[in-house]
């Protein structure tokens, strides 16, 4: 009932497409993917907080359309951690590294952008920011990955 009500009051809102992240269990996650499609059909990414390609599959037959991880590091330790995965649906919000004792986190925007735009290249389809990205870190990202006309 909880992910119905807070999913609900989501697409209430006018959501269209529903993120659903950060979870650690696969089958709650599953569970979340059939509470949101028992609402609706609008498009649902589903991601762990660990690169577990050995998961996707089951994520993607309970109705996810985009499948992948957050949080789980920085663009390149994700990158390392897709290994040789098919990544043909694949979702990758990846971190800005650990924060130091200020309290900053340890990648700049354009070594953010680059480790993205390896991530785009190795062909995954959907990239954000997560723990530490910054509007500059998101720009960088924008800058990078948008094709020079």
């Amino acid at each position: 009932p909880l992910f119905e009500e807070q999913i609900g009051a989501l697409l209430d809102g006018g959501a269209r497409c529903v993120i659903l992240e950060t979870f650690t269990d696969v089958e709650e996650l599953v569970v979340a993917i059939e509470a949101k499609q028992s609402l609706h059909h609008c498009a649902v990414v589903a991601l762990m907080a660990r690169a577990e390609p050995a998961n996707w599959a089951r994520l993607l037959d309970a109705g996810a359309d985009v499948v992948g991880v957050n949080c789980a590091g920085t663009p390149a330790e994700m990158l390392a951690a897709l290994g040789d995965a098919d990544v043909a649906e694949t979702a990758v919000f990846p971190s800005a590294g650990l924060p130091d004792a200020d309290g900053r986190y340890g990648l700049t925007p354009a070594v953010f952008a680059e480790g993205a735009h390896a991530l785009a290249g190795r062909g995954v389809r959907l990239i954000g920011g997560c723990c530490g990205t910054t509007p500059e870190h998101i720009a960088a990202l924008v800058a990078r990955l948008t094709p020079a006309e």
